[in-house]
């Protein structure tokens, strides 16, 4: 019985290992980077007072020479990207372009739906829907935790009960 007991807890630790530490981990966001130019490109749709904004997060934005853009061409090329991929529609874009290995956070540059509709064309139509405000995700790391203490405790009073004696008969039609 120790030895499942241990291989529980390893499970687990590794389980919690990799799974919290590749949530964390930054990714670009479907193709944005191979349609921008960009080494990672994370957009996320966020509510802002009452308009929708894409935020997008870029670095490493290079031209077709294999140099860094600049900050202003860098925003042109994710903006149009975004606007041009974009299912729903949104009132802004917004887009902070930092440097590859420097901080995320870069300075932001917002570009609203009509100069998005008159510099790219027209984008996605419809009505702009407010974002839903996702419940706080770290449900998904402790709900994984508590079935198992659930599991291991039925486990222990399964034994505690055979070890004194009591035979439990279940019956089925």
């Amino acid at each position: 019985m120790p030895t499942l007991i241990v291989r529980l807890l390893v499970v687990l630790g590794l389980s919690v290992l990799f799974g919290v530490g590749c949530s964390s981990m930054p990714r670009s966001s479907g193709d944005l980077d191979q349609r921008s130019g960009c080494s990672l490109v994370v957009a996320e749709r966020t509510q802002v007072g009452t308009q929708v904004v894409m935020d997008v997060h870029v670095s490493g934005c290079r031209d077709q020479n294999g140099n860094l853009l600049e900050r202003t061409p860098a925003v042109d090329r994710v903006a149009h990207a975004i606007w041009q991929s974009l299912e729903l529609p949104v009132d802004a874009v917004r887009v902070s372009v930092s440097a590859p290995g420097a901080s995320a956070e870069g300075t932001l540059t917002t570009i609203a739906r009509d100069e998005l509709t008159e510099r790219f064309g027209r984008g996605p139509s419809g009505v702009v829907w407010p974002v839903r405000d996702w419940p706080n995700e770290t449900i998904w790391v402790v709900l994984p935790l508590a079935y198992l203490a659930v599991g291991m405790a039925m486990l222990l009073l399964v034994r505690g009960i055979r070890r004194a004696g009591l035979v439990v008969v279940l019956l089925r039609r």
